[in-house]
């Protein structure tokens, strides 16, 4: 994948250092770097005795990084804590972590290893056929159903008190704002009006607040992020994205990817003409982060941007249409 500034990529040494704070009495025989995320950096480590863990690492403190990617190694670990209180969800079990960055200059934690792959290498090795991916998509649904079914008090992110609020349509229209404001600090052009997409938004409080309870929603879950084993799911990771927000803006329920099988095991039939609405709108807020997003972490080339420019362009246009 494209190299990212936000990516903070530690010695052998250190990394050692720091699965020996977490498991003292180990011995590391093998790390290696993992190239799929695109945020914070992460190392796999074989220890004696069978054991495997991962060392994720966040950027450095000086970094600059999108308003909605601040502090968000705190919200993957509390919210995959929450996850394994209240479901069955298999999700990775912290063992370690250093909040001030006390072993290298970044905030870290140290978790366990799930089994198996990522569905995304799986299918790039032609490993998962249609039927089988089907399935597994069908599996997801459900277990992105029961991620929705708990219920935080407040609307917005977690970590960013300024978008907390009672009202969903309040909540979104901070987080649009917040996102416009990151585009115009970098000189990211949109190709949009922001004025006029928010001027839009305001008028939207009928639509966006029928969303009465705030749900906790994952907004990652891509194959990358779906691990399986033995053909089926054996862990579900990266939960540094996790918000307090409407089920649908899930990305199982974006519609340049929305799946029937997904649906069929998430429980939901055709969404209404409201939810559309909405979802349109979560398509633009997906596409305008993603379209600033190597402005912010200095990818040497932006396939991410080009791909997300077009499908900007479209769910703006059919705003007004």
């Amino acid at each position: 994948m494209c190299g990212s500034i936000t990516k903070r990529h530690l010695s052998r040494s250190t990394v050692v250092g720091v699965v020996r704070a977490a498991i003292p009495d180990c011995s590391v025989r093998g790390v290696c770097e993992l190239t799929e995320g695109y945020f914070n950096a992460a190392y796999a480590v074989d220890c004696d005795g069978g054991r495997r863990c991962i060392v994720k690492v966040a950027p450095s403190p000086d970094t600059p990084v999108m308003s909605y990617e601040h502090d968000l190694m705190s919200v993957e670990i509390s919210t995959m804590r929450t996850i394994a209180r209240l479901t069955d969800i298999p999700v990775p079990r912290v063992l370690f972590q250093d909040d001030r960055g006390k072993l290298c200059g970044s905030p870290l934690f140290v978790m366990t290893r799930m089994p198996g792959a990522s569905l995304s290498s799986l299918r790039g090795r032609g490993l998962v056929d249609d039927a089988d991916h089907a399935r597994i998509l069908h599996d997801i649904g459900t277990y992105n159903a029961r991620i929705n079914s708990i219920h935080p008090a407040l609307f917005g992110y977690p970590a960013l008190r300024t978008t907390w609020s009672n009202s969903w349509h309040a909540a979104f229209s901070t987080m649009l704002g917040m996102a416009l404001g990151d585009a115009g600090r970098v000189n990211c052009d949109l190709g949009l009006d922001a004025g006029r997409l928010l001027t839009a938004l305001s008028r939207e409080g009928p639509i966006f607040n029928q969303v009465r309870r705030p749900s906790l929603v994952h907004w990652d879950l891509w194959d990358g992020n779906i691990f399986v084993d033995g053909g089926r799911i054996s862990g579900i990771i990266d939960w540094e994205r996790s918000l307090w927000a409407d089920p649908l803006m899930e990305v199982g329920f974006r519609r340049h990817c929305r799946d029937d099988a997904f649906m069929k095991g998430y429980g939901m039939s055709r969404p209404t003409a409201d939810e559309e609405r909405r979802s349109l709108w979560y398509d633009i807020y997906m596409m305008i982060l993603l379209a600033q997003e190597g402005e912010y972490r200095h990818y040497a080339e932006d396939s991410i941007r080009r791909w997300a420019m077009p499908i900007l362009q479209d769910r703006v246009d059919e705003l007004s249409r």
